[in-house]
């Protein structure tokens, strides 16, 4: 009966099934695309190592395990990629673990390449053993979870306040320039109208939030709801300093 290995080298330590451990899935869904090909799924068994660091196979002892149960039983050993073997080696003997490797080379496979240990080049072996972490191998698309219908409605509100904040900041820049600019004629003639200020802000080169030149409502509409959040901050501001000298 064939071996599927599969190696978690970050996260949690699992308690329970893994099949959702963030360190497993991709190499599940390259493991799991191979086994559907052959169409006997039931005939593969699972086994994991959990193991941030090791520095020789003893500290792998499922796959160690495994290995000689392959070997024993003519059978072998599939783990999607060599490479994560040595991507997470931490002693000082690479050499030494691939040989300790090496004495199961015809059980052990590589789903990358199709090929057994022992078919390796010795170019191959030795890029192996200069393999640095991540390792990034797709063969298959690792599935999505779900998300609950509570979970959509909420990222859906947050983008909302998220999109209704941006455009409030947007709308009152465009507010803030055309008081600047009110102001400034204020100073050259005593009334400005609506039209005047739409006219002056488009020659000025002045758009609104839609990068439409203004119009005298569109003034009119910008200047009320500002003026209105200017008086909202105004009262809150005077009630904060009602409050706090109420409290001394």
């Amino acid at each position: 009966m064939p071996i599927a290995y599969l190696l978690l080298t970050h996260g949690p330590k699992p308690k329970g099934p893994i099949r959702d451990h963030p360190a497993v899935r991709q190499q599940l869904a390259n493991l799991e695309s191979f086994i559907a090909e052959k169409g006997k799924p039931e005939a593969f068994v699972f086994v994991a190592d959990y193991a941030r660091q090791h520095r020789s196979l003893k500290d792998l002892p499922k796959l160690e395990h495994v290995l000689k149960v392959a070997q024993d039983n003519d059978t072998t050993v599939i783990i999607d990629d060599f490479r994560r073997l040595f991507a997470h080696y931490a002693g000082t003997e690479v050499g030494q673990f691939l040989e300790e490797l090496r004495v199961f080379k015809d059980q052990f496979i590589d789903l990358k390449t199709g090929m057994r240990l022992g078919r390796f080049s010795q170019n191959q072996l030795l890029l192996l053993c200069v393999t640095e972490s991540p390792i990034k191998y797709v063969r298959a698309p690792t599935p999505r979870k779900p998300r609950s219908l509570e979970d959509r409605q909420s990222q859906t509100q947050k983008a909302k306040a998220i999109s209704k904040s941006v455009r409030s900041k947007a709308a009152n820049e465009k507010a803030l320039e055309l008081t600047d600019l009110r102001d400034k004629l204020q100073d050259e003639t005593r009334e400005v109208t609506l039209t005047q200020l739409a006219d002056a802000a488009s020659e000025a080169g002045l758009r609104t939030t839609r990068n439409n030149l203004w119009t005298a409502s569109s003034v009119g509409r910008s200047l009320k709801r500002f003026e209105a959040k200017s008086d909202v901050a105004k009262t809150t501001d005077t009630q904060a300093k009602a409050a706090l000298k109420a409290t001394d």
